[in-house]
């Protein structure tokens, strides 16, 4: 088999990553679809036990929503920094997005423990 002398044109490197990440979205889309079906489904199955707004504070969820949100941004800033070798800001950012993601695992640490402290478990209520 002999080497055409003509680049492949239909097929880049690019498109492949495209595709990647279309997909990755895709694969969101149908988990967070599932999501909510199964909280719709399952919102008012209690089984007796406490509805959500006895359980969730929602101060606290929207804190940790933000938080987390800012972790995300500082992480895609690092990014944009890490191909211009300016490894100041890259470990600014990333320092950030760590610290961040470090409140966040706090503050979910602290909401489940008193979730269970207060007997709220998978078992109890839907």
């Amino acid at each position: 088999m002999t080497k055409s002398p003509y680049p492949d044109s239909h097929h880049d490197v690019s498109s492949n990553t495209i595709f990647g990440f279309w997909l990755y979205l895709m694969t969101d889309c149908v988990m967070f679809a599932s999501f909510f079906a199964a909280y719709v489904v399952l919102v008012r199955g209690t089984f007796g036990g406490p509805t959500p707004q006895e359980i969730i504070h929602l101060p606290a969820v929207l804190a940790q929503t933000l938080i987390l949100l800012a972790s995300s941004f500082a992480c895609g800033m690092a990014m944009l920094w890490a191909p211009r070798k300016n490894q100041r800001k890259l470990l600014l950012w990333l320092a950030c997005s760590f610290i961040l993601g470090f409140f966040f695992l706090t503050m979910e640490w602290v909401e489940l423990s008193r979730l269970a402290s207060e007997g709220n478990g998978w078992r109890r209520s839907a």
